[in-house]
């Protein structure tokens, strides 16, 4: 049916070329386009596909030129972060020079053989101190556990022999600390050997010295080499606190001084 404009508009339609524009295409070919001979296609356009199309619109692409130095630039950052790993692995990986390296004495003579001493007291210490050729370790008086023996005895080393004096004190529960010193520094080898391994902790001052730390599954060990002897602490499994303490109220007793301060 159709409405001449005068009847469309009695009708309430005012513009009615208009009235069939919401019909869906396959209506409006069998309503109005097939029955005056013609067919006509209406293309529905999804909703927001006119705002996809300006937004691709607005979205640059990248030109091969771009693609290039962007691909470029990248390789090049990965390349220096990559060297720049690698020095620091190296550098990282260098043994830390001492900032005083010690300088062991090659020279040192080896002395003819004596008889053991044996020591109870810590003002014996200074006795036991006047039979040795270098200042021993021992702890300060009154500031450490107390002693319980000491000792200074020779071993064989090369076409000579050795000294070591070993000091052995005992906490109020029971715990025992052993200070060794051992004449001349080249005679390391005679540090025993036990089930010991080097650990990865930092490096513990002894009396001024920088020591190397190893550990069994019971005991701590801290070994230091100077000039002209070798200075070892063997104490229990303990903190790092402790062990710092227990360091602190060490010294090195020269012939001739009580092991007072």
């Amino acid at each position: 049916m159709f409405f001449l404009p005068g009847e469309a508009r009695v009708c309430g339609i005012s513009h009615p070329g208009r009235m069939f524009d919401k019909l869906p295409a396959e209506f409006y070919n069998k309503l109005v386009a097939l029955p005056l001979g013609f067919e006509t296609k209406r293309a529905e356009q999804p909703e927001g596909d006119e705002s996809m199309t300006a937004a691709k619109k607005r979205i640059p692409a990248f030109s091969p030129l771009l693609k290039k130095i962007f691909r470029f630039a990248s390789m090049t950052l990965a390349t220096l972060m990559l060297v720049a790993l690698f020095y620091l692995a190296v550098v990282l990986g260098q043994p830390q020079e001492p900032e005083n390296p010690i300088t062991v004495s090659q020279d040192q003579p080896l002395l003819a053989a004596s008889p053991a001493l044996n020591i109870q007291s810590e003002r014996q210490i200074s006795t036991l101190s006047e039979t040795f050729p270098v200042p021993i370790l021992a702890f300060m008086e009154g500031m450490g556990p107390t002693l319980q023996s000491g000792t200074s005895y020779d071993l064989a080393f090369e076409n000579g022999f050795a000294r070591l004096t070993e000091l052995t004190y005992t906490t109020d529960n029971g715990l025992t600390f052993t200070l060794t010193t051992i004449y001349p520094a080249r005679a390391l080898s005679l540090l025993k050997k036990g089930d010991y391994t080097l650990t990865g902790a930092a490096a513990q001052n002894l009396t001024g010295y920088t020591a190397v730390r190893m550990e069994d599954k019971d005991h701590i060990r801290l070994h230091a080499q100077a000039s002209d002897a070798v200075y070892v602490l063997t104490v229990p499994q303990m903190s790092d606190e402790s062990l710092s303490a227990v360091t602190r109220v060490l010294q090195l007793v020269s012939p001739g001084e009580s092991g007072s301060l």
